[in-house]
């Protein structure tokens, strides 16, 4: 089961990296915008779930998480 490693601010202040490991995915990306989006992906709709989501794109060993600006991490 992959897990957290690290986690890295980005130049948006609503947005973190979380690297894990081992990888997540074997090739390509994934990328919802909405809980909608993520239906049918175990990982986006569990972030979204989460609340205060508002994006989520991943690759093999990062996660990028964007949440509401006046929600706290």
């Amino acid at each position: 089961m992959p897990k957290v490693i690290n986690i890295e601010p980005t130049p948006n202040p609503d947005a973190l990296k979380f690297l894990v490991h081992p990888a997540i995915l074997k090739a390509g990306s994934r990328s919802f915008k909405d809980f909608g989006a993520a239906v049918g992906d175990p990982l986006g709709s569990a972030l979204f779930g989460l609340g205060h989501v508002t994006s989520v794109f991943y690759m093999d060993r990062f996660v990028t998480v964007n949440k509401e600006p006046a929600a706290d991490w």
